[in-house]
């Protein structure tokens, strides 16, 4: 939608990790890709919200677009897909 105002939360995220960024002390700042949780008793998984997805690559850049140092950003991929070992689910 254009015009469209960015998730709120999402503001708040790249907020943080910029501030992170350049205080002093901070040796690295962890953001991880997270891509989706663990099945439950309810679910059978589920995948987050895309703003949580791309919060490591939008720091990142937008780091880089201000001219801040991106180096100290610590992304993993980070899956909880696979089921628990108490799940009776196959």
């Amino acid at each position: 939608m254009a015009g469209a105002d960015f998730c709120f939360p999402a503001k708040l995220a790249l907020g943080h990790v910029a501030k992170l960024a350049v205080t002093d002390g901070v040796d690295f700042v962890f953001v991880p890709h997270l891509k989706n949780t663990q099945a439950n008793e309810e679910t059978t998984g589920t995948a987050v919200c895309p703003y949580v997805q791309g919060t490591a690559a939008c720091s990142r850049t937008a780091l880089a677009m201000n001219h801040m140092d991106a180096s100290r950003l610590l992304s993993p991929l980070v899956t909880c897909a696979c089921a628990s070992a108490t799940s009776s689910r196959p």
